[in-house]
């Protein structure tokens, strides 16, 4: 059994890197956005890290308190190979497949996510363009 490559839309063996700036300083880039609207949910976004990690199906968040970008996460499955319920009705129970250290680290995750989207798709989260800040 061997491992099979995955392939990121919109990004091939040469994109693989960091977009570099100002010389060698790597930056932030989004490599899949896609729009998605259930309840406070407005997309799930593929952002490649300065350090070149690729994370998938970031979801984005716009609520009272404005626009968010949480972890991934994956639904629990119970042992009958189906995804677990919560005493809510209708609602499934889920678990990050990431975390982050602290909630500063979380909260400039956010923010240079969130930065990215509404530069790229302001109108699909409800946001003017240059919101947000990518100091992570």
């Amino acid at each position: 059994m061997g491992v099979e490559a995955v392939k990121i839309p919109g990004m091939d063996r040469r994109d693989a890197r960091p977009r570099l700036i100002e010389g060698d300083r790597p930056t932030w880039s989004l490599v899949d956005f896609k729009p998605l609207r259930s309840g406070t949910l407005r997309a799930h976004a593929t952002v490649q890290m300065p350090s070149g990690m690729v994370v998938h199906d970031v979801p984005i968040f716009v609520g009272q308190k404005g626009v968010s970008a949480g972890t991934p996460s994956k639904p629990v499955i119970g042992p009958a190979g189906l995804a677990k319920r919560s005493p809510v009705p209708g609602k499934t129970i889920y678990v990050p497949t990431i975390s982050w250290a602290d909630n500063e680290i979380a909260r400039r995750f956010s923010d240079a996510v969130v930065e990215l989207v509404a530069a790229e798709h302001p109108d699909a989260i409800d946001m003017p363009r240059g919101a947000g800040n990518l100091a992570l």
